[in-house]
């Protein structure tokens, strides 16, 4: 079973009979050593390890530690799973004295603290992907001229060293969000992918310098009001300037927190369409407006937008006038604390546009009831609603929250989660009957799979139910 984004799968589970033949003959073809609470795989000899996956706590393994650490000269790439693996962090040193070493990859908050050392013995490497309580990167990372890709986005470093301005085939650079790089970025002219940075963090010399990588194409930002910097002004100016130079680049972009006046994007006017493919714009500007500009974004296929209180029609207009959209996530909040009492019109779907479109994720965090009309969204196989509001399910008449899915001519897919709070079990049984009866006399019979989820106190008669969907947050 696989996840989809429009016609690209992201993920995808095998059979674990699969799994299993799949795992045998990377051992036996000694494409991979495992080493978990078992001890080794079968074909383990000290002086064949080319490819290590730690995959369990082997803490207490001392004796086979001792020989895999004696033998580490011959090992090319190191991956590390799962947590209470504390031990490695104390012998890291050892670990990484393969001068073949290409690939280090640590994934789980276990390992502890884990320093790459005297750079110099693993100057090969190429993909170096950490996390943890690693502290600090060495001074002279520099050394590691062959790397590609530096992961450290869930280690909690805070300042990266100097000298990274030097790794000229850098192609990839993931940081925590908090963490400030030095001046000078624009010499890594090899960098694709910059994520994530706050730009409050950052100088005025390093935005500037953000404005020369001439071959980003993957950008993702925080840029809030609040700045760490004294130049308020001059920081803003130096913003626009490098973002709207990037804008005529970038293939993806990723804004957090934005403030309304000064983000480019929303102040471009340009002959030729951008090559953005990808947007995704989250708390925008705490504002229902859908910004008019995005419409000029035609070579646009997937986009995340963040909203608060109603959209307006002229807002869905905007969307569906995108002409090769496949991916729309749209996140609407609340715009006031608690219920307003305003009665709030449907989101109609015409068939006008969207004809390109998917996949469509509605992700619902006020009073809002959505209907497709007929020919609306042509082409759409997998609708999210999530999560939509229980207690609403009666306040709009008939037909509860969404109307119209018999128009869906393409659905395949639905996954539903009912926001259980505040609601009375009759309001929660309705909405999913009316959603899972629709899907029923479909012509396609579309899956589809029910998620019952509640924030505070679970109301009478809600009760969780198994999902393939149960985070709410993610793009």
């Amino acid at each position: 079973m696989g996840d989809t984004d429009g016609a690209t799968v992201k993920t995808c589970r095998v059979h674990d009979v699969i799994l299993e033949f799949i795992v045998s003959k990377a051992v036996e073809d000694n494409f991979v050593t495992i080493w978990n609470r078992n001890g080794f795989s079968d074909n383990y000899s000290s002086n064949k390890i080319r490819r290590l996956s730690i995959q369990e706590d082997i803490s207490g393994q001392a004796e086979e530690m001792t020989k895999t650490i004696k033998n580490a000269a011959h090992i090319r790439s190191i991956s590390i799973f799962g947590n209470n693996n504390s031990v490695l962090g104390k012998h890291a040193s050892e670990f990484l004295s393969s001068q073949v070493l290409r690939v280090l990859n640590i994934r789980g908050g276990g390992v502890g603290e884990f320093y790459l050392g005297h750079v110099k013995r693993i100057s090969q490497m190429k993909y170096c992907r950490l996390s943890g309580r690693t502290q600090e990167l060495p001074e002279d990372i520099e050394k590691l001229q062959h790397l590609g890709t530096l992961d450290i986005i869930d280690t909690g470093i805070r300042k990266l060293p100097a000298s990274i301005i030097q790794l000229q085939r850098l192609v990839r650079l993931r940081v925590d969000w908090k963490g400030q790089l030095p001046d000078g970025i624009g010499n890594l002219q090899a960098l694709e992918e910059l994520s994530t940075i706050d730009l409050g963090f950052q100088s005025v010399k390093f935005i500037q310098g953000l404005g020369d990588l001439i071959n980003l194409k993957v950008l993702e930002i925080l840029w809030r009001t609040v700045t760490v910097v004294r130049d308020v002004e001059g920081h803003k100016k130096a913003c626009i300037s490098s973002l709207t130079k990037l804008f005529t680049r970038l293939r993806q972009l990723s804004v957090r927190e934005c403030p309304l006046a000064t983000f480019p994007l929303m102040s471009l006017c340009v002959s030729t369409p951008p090559p953005l493919q990808r947007l995704f714009l989250f708390n925008w500007n705490k504002s229902s407006v859908v910004p008019h500009q995005i419409s000029s974004l035609l070579n646009l296929t997937r986009l995340y937008i963040g909203l608060s209180g109603e959209v307006s029609k002229e807002g869905i207009n905007i969307l569906a006038s995108l002409p090769i959209l496949v991916s729309l996530t749209v996140r609407l909040s609340n715009d006031k604390e608690g219920d307003s009492g305003v009665f709030h019109p449907r989101h109609a779907i015409n068939s006008q546009g969207f004809q390109c479109l998917v996949k469509f994720t509605f992700r619902c965090w006020s009073e809002a009831v959505l209907e497709f009309e007929p020919g609306a969204m042509p082409k759409l196989q997998m609708l999210k609603l999530q999560p939509l509001p229980a207690r609403c399910q009666f306040k709009y008449g008939d037909g509860g929250l969404v109307l119209g899915l018999q128009n869906l001519v393409g659905l395949r897919h639905v996954a539903l989660t009912i926001n259980c709070d505040a609601a009375t079990a009759n309001e929660v049984d309705s909405l999913e009957d009316d959603i899972t009866g629709a899907a029923g006399v479909h012509h396609n019979r579309p899956i589809v799979q029910v998620e019952r989820w509640y924030q505070g106190s679970m109301a009478h008669g809600c009760s969780r139910r198994p999902s393939g969907y149960p985070t709410l947050e993610a793009p």
